[in-house]
């Protein structure tokens, strides 16, 4: 049973976490036996509260106190080959660098004794698309950089089907489904990041939360999502993939006309807050109702052509603003001169009679 003030956690980090305990009450085999479980990633270990009758062990490369914490890559464990039944890694692998994936997930795998289970937001266009978004929304609205959110664009969004293989490569049969519904992850950041903006808005904050883990978290794992649940098993357990199929996921492909109008009313929300994010939202909606990828690469090029031809123009404006201050500057030195300097620069002085 999860304690009820968790569901006051930030409902992405809920989610991840309360499909790690309910995986771990799935595979259970029996009520009171304890799973010895490793979240690579895992700082500051939010974990321990979501199974705290469990062995956890937590690492992470950041400095940490909590209990059982280990500081060490993920992609170099110190932990003998099968040291924890289920080994878990909830939204870190995108924060990986992909020279060092490979060998992350084959860490994992090793150090697993049987079940291994993995969360990540996948390259998709419409996720990638959704991040931009909330990465410029940030930006002008508190005026700050994300960093996290800089690391997946930086490094790029993992490959699901490349996961997959790495898996199956390392011996983990696994299987999949989709975790954090785009058109309800994106709004809900935005409507967070916006709170963050004003002051005394904590309590708002889990208020929100709360609101949104106990009405909505249940029936986001669908299609289109932000993120996706892998989940495998190095002996042939058939229960990883019974789990995953327990999940209701949506089909890919064009959403309904409600998820539209859900885009529409942020388009809306997004131009009563003054930011100038309309044009980006814009394209998802377009996408949502069905446009191509040529079509929106087209767009995408398109809007890239004029963002340039309105990079000239403002460079032409500096340019000429610079040149007026230029002027101004000249014009005051000059009206400093004495008078007969003025004179001399500008007439001839007079002849000797």
């Amino acid at each position: 049973m999860i304690r009820q003030d968790l569901y006051e956690l930030p409902f992405d980090q809920f989610q991840r976490y309360k499909t790690v305990h309910d995986f771990v009450d799935f595979i259970r085999t029996k009520p009171a036996a304890a799973i010895k479980v490793l979240d690579v990633g895992g700082y500051p270990g939010l974990i321990l509260d979501f199974l705290p009758d469990d062995d956890v062990t937590v690492v992470d490369v950041l400095p940490g106190d909590i209990p059982n914490y280990v500081r060490a890559s993920g992609a170099k464990l110190p932990f003998d080959d099968g040291a924890f039944d289920l080994v878990c890694s909830c939204d870190t692998l995108e924060h990986v660098a992909e020279a060092e994936r490979s060998s992350f997930i084959a860490e994992l795998a090793r150090v697993s004794k049987d079940f291994l289970l993995l969360t990540a937001p996948f390259a998709d266009e419409r996720t990638h698309l959704a991040e931009e978004i909330l990465f410029s929304y940030v930006w002008k609205v508190l005026r700050a950089e994300f960093t996290t959110l800089k690391e997946h664009l930086d490094n790029g969004l993992p490959d699901y089907d490349q996961t997959v293989a790495r898996l199956k490569d390392a011996g983990v049969a696994a299987s999949g489904f989709h975790s954090g519904y785009l058109y309800n992850w994106l709004p809900m950041m935005v409507a967070k990041h916006h709170l963050l903006a004003h002051p005394d808005t904590a309590d708002l904050h889990r208020r929100v939360d709360l609101f949104y883990n106990l009405n909505f978290s249940a029936d986001d794992h669908r299609a289109p999502s932000y993120r996706r649940v892998v989940i495998g098993s190095k002996t042939g357990d058939a229960r990883p993939a019974a789990f995953c199929r327990s999940f209701e996921a949506a089909a890919d492909g064009a959403a309904t006309a409600a998820d539209g109008d859900k885009l529409e009313m942020f388009r809306m929300m997004t131009g009563l807050l003054d930011v100038d994010l309309k044009r980006d939202v814009s394209e998802l909606v377009h996408q949502l109702k069905g446009s191509t990828m040529e079509e929106l690469k087209a767009s995408q090029a398109a809007l890239a052509e004029r963002d340039r031809q309105i990079e000239d123009l403002k460079n032409i404006v500096k340019a000429q603003n610079d040149s007026l201050d230029e002027l101004h500057a000249l014009v005051a030195r000059v009206r400093n001169f004495p008078p007969y300097r003025i004179y001399s620069k500008f007439r001839k002085p007079p002849r000797s009679k």
